[in-house]
Order: C-alpha cells, then sequence, then structure tokens
C-alpha cells in the first residue's frame, strides 16, 4: 500500500481519479510539524502552491488564491490510519 497526501482540495480531486485503481490510499491534508489548519498560496490552475507566503515565484502572480489546508504531524496520521505502528530508525 502507498499513501499519496495533497493538501489542496482541487488537486485532491486529480490525485483520487489518476489513482483509484491502484494499490495507492490518498489523503487530503498535508504532514507537517504540527496539527494545524493553515492558509496555502494557490495558483488557481492549481500547478503550484506554496505555504510559504512570500514565495516569489506565487506571490507577485495574478491567479494567485489563498485556500485553508489542513495539516497533520506523521505520529497523528500513524495514530488515526490504520492502526500502523511508529516507524524506529536505528544505526
Amino acid at each position: 500500500m502507498i499513501f499519496a497526501f495533497e493538501p489542496v482540495p482541487k488537486t485532491f480531486i486529480y490525485l483520487q481519479e489518476n489513482v483509484s485503481k491502484k494499490n495507492i490510499k490518498s489523503f487530503n491534508f498535508a504532514l507537517g510539524s504540527d496539527n494545524i489548519e493553515e492558509k496555502m498560496l494557490v495558483s488557481k490552475d492549481s500547478k503550484l502552491s506554496t505555504l510559504l507566503l512570500d514565495n516569489s515565484n506565487l506571490a507577485n502572480k495574478d491567479d494567485r488564491q489563498y485556500v485553508s489546508v489542513n495539516i497533520k504531524t506523521g505520529d497523528e496520521f500513524i495514530k488515526t490510519s490504520y492502526n500502523l505502528s511508529p516507524v524506529s530508525y536505528t544505526h
């Protein structure tokens, strides 16, 4: 099973359409360091997006919009999805 994360609702719909017949489970949120809701700067054609609101490549475009997105920590995702166990990395 492959997990895919896409926080932008419009792009998430495209993701679901593209992976519907594959062994991929998609989630409509981003992974991050905190469980929060943030504004994401998105190009209206949804090909570019950023949580860095001062990103000059997108901030100065006329076709931009702000979208509210959910962000979850990896720990929260593991606790609430599929009863997954935390991964431990050792050397």
